[in-house]
């Protein structure tokens, strides 16, 4: 096998000499050793578009198991770059300041970090000393509110990805911080009813936060409580009898806060604190679509597989100005499934008569969950030249998707 590589590679134009290290990579394919042809494999994804030629080559090759080595590799590089379009590394952060205004070092943040950061610099007056060398953002901001205590942020609703600062003193929450993701807890409240027999009920609401870096784009965000303990180590989260899932939309933003109800014992006392919280923040990324073309011209579709999704068009019909239809995805789900939105409506493309392209200017739609599958069932309305006929939908559906979990575990939170 190892003279048929040396062959294969020596006729790739791409390969040259002075590409030393591609070359080695690719020589370590037939290594004796798995490790080794393990990490070769490895190291030829992250290369990425570079290595694509020679592993197409490779992929042809009469062996069968170089065939499928190179195969598996070029979907790595194939899912990367999916990947890599949502999930982008943000410039470390140094911040070296003696005795200086907290609006100076915000400036300073935002011009290292590239983040649309708003902030009143005549508010934000006080002065701080803080060294940072090499952090995340999140590692940074934290440095900086410790330094100024009295300091708080939340999304800006105004600009996309953008955090406001405010002179306030931040809750005393405890933080989970991640690499690009930072995860909290951001509130408790205490609420007191009455239940529709007339009894006194008592409920606490936990929120959970997560936020993340400019550069990551999750299409879902999934956040759950597992564990309330109260002083004694009772549980105050009742598991469900039934679990209704819900749809998680993909964020605006850069942020997202969910509450979690944990009620009371009927007659149990007030918990001072919380022993323990624990849950985690999943965070969902693409890693594979699948493209799908309808041709409309046929009285009746069938429905179209992929892998767990059942994908349907139905009803299309023309109308005045406008052509119209309903999509149906139907995703299969086992538990702990995400029930991640796989149709996204921008992507749902409408080709008339004459080649011309369409999109509809707004979603209308409804999902429904089952206990084993959640669909989605979309009203497509696009508008039509006068004179054109639809022939063709084009649409893509989210295949896979890649799961980037936060664990967190707060201890003795003080309940006020």
């Amino acid at each position: 096998m190892r003279s048929l590589l040396l062959v294969l590679t020596l006729a790739l134009p791409l390969v040259s000499q002075e590409d030393a290290r591609l070359r080695d990579l690719v020589d370590r394919l037939v290594d004796d050793d798995i490790g080794v042809r393990e990490k070769a494999a490895a190291d030829l994804a992250e290369v990425g578009a570079p290595a694509i030629p020679v592993l197409e080559r490779l992929r042809r090759s009469p062996d069968l198991e170089l065939r499928s080595r190179a195969a598996s590799i070029l979907k790595a590089i194939a899912e990367n770059q999916i990947v890599g379009r949502h999930w982008r590394r943000g410039p470390r952060i140094t911040l070296d300041f003696a005795d200086t205004p907290v609006s100076v070092v915000l400036a300073e943040l935002a011009k290292q970090s590239g983040d649309p950061l708003k902030y009143d610099a005549t508010e934000l007056a006080d002065r701080v000393t803080i060294q940072v060398k090499d952090a995340t953002f999140w590692d940074a901001l934290d440095e900086l509110c410790r330094a100024a205590p009295a300091l708080t942020w939340d999304a800006d609703p105004n600009v996309s990805n953008g955090l406001a600062f405010s002179k306030k003193r931040r809750p005393p929450y405890p933080a989970r911080r991640q690499g690009e993701f930072n995860v909290w807890l951001d509130g408790i409240t205490f609420s007191r009813d009455y239940d529709f027999t007339g009894n006194p009920r008592s409920t606490f609401t936990l929120t959970v936060a997560s936020a993340w870096e400019a550069g990551v784009v999750p299409v879902a965000v999934e956040q759950k409580v597992t564990e309330i303990l109260d002083e004694d180590g009772t549980n105050l989260i009742v598991p469900d009898r039934f679990n209704y899932a819900t749809r998680m939309e993909t964020p605006k933003g850069r942020m997202k806060k969910d509450g979690v109800y944990a009620p009371l014992p009927q007659g149990g006392k007030s918990p001072k604190k919380f022993s323990k919280v624990r849950g985690s923040s999943t965070f969902y990324f693409p890693r594979a679509y699948e493209e799908l073309t309808v041709d409309l011209r046929s009285s009746a579709p069938p429905p179209m597989t992929v892998d767990r999704l059942t994908i349907a068009v139905r009803n299309f019909r023309a109308m005045k100005d406008a052509w119209a239809c309903e999509v149906v995805v139907t995703a299969s789900t086992t538990g702990g499934d995400g029930l991640i939105d796989r149709l996204p409506f921008s992507d749902l493309v409408l080709i008339d008569d004459q080649g011309g392209t369409h999109r509809g200017k707004a979603s209308s739609r409804n999902q429904s969950y089952s206990g084993t599958s959640y669909t989605i069932h979309e009203n497509l309305q696009v508008p039509l030249p006068e004179g054109r006929t639809a022939v063709t939908l084009k649409l893509r559906v989210l295949k896979d998707v890649l799961e980037k979990r936060v664990n967190f575990e707060f201890s003795d939170i003080p309940v006020e």
